[in-house]
């Protein structure tokens, strides 16, 4: 059984797939910008949860606070 990070990786590369982009970059499902895979984190607390680049997930965070 795959451990949670393993899952959201597998899940951001599904996403990649899906939008036939490579595996090095893909458009944050926030804000559209094309960044590096390794750069974004899930967008919510699950391991299913779209990739989003860091500038959307610290916005989210200075405004949950």
């Amino acid at each position: 059984m795959k451990d949670i990070l393993e899952q959201m990786e597998d899940s951001a590369e599904r996403w990649a797939d899906q939008l036939n982009m490579d595996h090095d970059s893909i458009d944050c499902c926030n804000c559209h910008k094309r960044v590096k895979l390794n750069d974004t984190s899930p967008a919510y607390d699950s391991p299913y949860a779209p990739p989003i680049c860091q500038e959307c997930v610290e916005e989210i965070y200075l405004k949950g606070q």
